[in-house]
């Protein structure tokens, strides 16, 4: 029933169809859950306009540090997301001049990589050139 109240409130309020995706559970930390990068891409795209939703994303700047190098510019704003054997990043390139929504993931990769994060971080920063 909660997976139906989360695809329902994300189509209301978003105008996001997730009708084929699986939502175990609403804090997204769930092996069960299966979205697709695009629909994630969709949710951001729709958002903005928010400038509290933005806001509320974390600074790149701790993804970078523990990376130990600068692979992302400062001027993005992203969530992360990790379980095992699966990586995503996205948020927003919020220069104002040049907004754009970016999702990177890698999932089934093995043996697991060390590099997997700065790959994912890279690939990102690629996205939003």
């Amino acid at each position: 029933e909660g997976n139906q109240i989360i695809k329902s409130l994300i189509k209301e309020k978003l105008g996001v169809d997730v009708e084929k995706s699986i939502i175990a559970d609403g804090s997204g930390l769930s092996f069960y859950n299966r979205i697709k990068p695009r629909f994630l891409y969709e949710i951001l795209r729709k958002n903005y306009s928010d400038k509290d939703f933005i806001a509320s994303m974390p600074q790149i700047n701790y993804i970078n540090k523990a990376l130990n190098e600068d692979v992302l510019p400062p001027y993005v704003k992203a969530k992360t997301g990790t379980l095992l054997g699966f990586r995503c990043l996205c948020g927003y390139d919020t220069r104002e001049n040049n907004p754009k929504a970016f999702v990177a993931m890698a999932s089934g990769f093995e043996p697991l990589s060390k590099n997997i994060n700065k790959d994912v971080a890279t690939l990102a920063s690629q996205i939003i050139k």
